[in-house]
């Protein structure tokens, strides 16, 4: 498993752009897309950070989105990992409205409203299965120690 977000490449633009964000729409790689949404849904769910010890694996199928995810203790003694998927509903696109949706704080024009949901569930599930088992525990020791060093 690697680090939330890993590899891949973000452009930012003001809230409420409108046109810039159309600009940038052409660069969004539909995979990429939906891998970073599911990750950053799973790290905000967790409320980790860059200082806890988060990783997860994802993959784009043609009808849905895989993650696996896990947490582990400062000292590697502990550790919860699972894994979810969410199929995507239909091919069908849902209709835009001229405000576009933030998805984990990604708006992606070109990728049909239906999948990014769909990811942004992924993650969130996945993250709270794991909270169920016993992750916020595991992660509160983990900022602990790191706030202690």
């Amino acid at each position: 498993m690697h680090a939330v977000g890993q590899g891949a490449l973000g452009v930012e633009c003001r809230e409420g752009d409108a046109e810039t964000a159309k600009l940038l729409s052409t660069l969004h790689h539909r995979e990429t897309v939906l891998r970073s949404v599911a990750e950053r849904s799973f790290l905000r769910t967790l409320e980790g950070g860059c200082s806890v010890p988060v990783g997860v694996s994802s993959t784009l199928k043609e009808t849905c989105i895989e993650l696996k995810g896990g947490v582990w203790s400062i000292d590697g003694q502990q550790s919860l990992q699972s894994s979810h998927s969410v199929s995507f509903p239909d091919k069908n696109p849902a209709k835009r409205t001229k405000n576009s949706a933030s998805y984990v704080a990604i708006v992606a024009e070109n990728v049909p409203l239906t999948e990014l949901e769909a990811a942004e569930q992924c993650g969130k599930e996945l993250a709270e299965r794991l909270i169920e088992q016993g992750a916020e525990k595991i992660l509160k020791e983990a900022k602990a120690a790191n706030i202690a060093q």
